[in-house]
């Protein structure tokens, strides 16, 4: 598969030097020495129901949300995970659960300006917004 890296046949021109795509959650990227996608890396190891994937970069760090069901939860309801990798998207860490709610969170976005990430999510009570200071480390 060939990529057409003209940085003036794509949308934005930082897209040139690392493109990506999720599927599932499986995320896939492509250096820009590179002419074919990566081995799908596993960010979860779960078979449940994920969906609202939302992505962005900053540098080579790449930051992931989606909307999970909760390990062990009895009753099960979805909660807004988060994942980073700080090497382009060969690795990533562990996630970490976002929402941390007993009721069912969705719809979750995430915004990045250097080393501040913001994800916004909906949940029982209204609109919530998780604020990082040091990349993701912690929230």
């Amino acid at each position: 598969m060939r990529i057409n890296q003209d940085p003036k046949r794509l949308a934005h021109p930082s897209a040139v030097s690392s493109l990506c795509c999720v599927v599932g959650l499986l995320m896939l990227s492509v250096p820009q020495t590179e002419a074919a996608f990566s081995t799908p890396t596993p960010l979860t190891n779960t078979s449940t129901d994920t969906s609202d994937q939302q992505v962005a970069t900053s540098g080579s760090n790449v930051y992931i949300v989606w909307r999970d069901f909760e390990s062990g939860a009895v009753p099960p309801n979805f909660d807004v995970y988060f994942a980073r990798s700080l090497n382009g998207g060969a690795t990533f860490e562990a996630p970490q659960n976002i929402s941390q709610s007993p009721s069912t969170s969705a719809n979750p976005r995430i915004a990045v300006s250097g080393q501040h990430i913001y994800i916004a999510f909906s949940d029982t009570g209204g609109t919530f917004l998780a604020h990082s200071e040091n990349g993701g480390l912690s929230f």
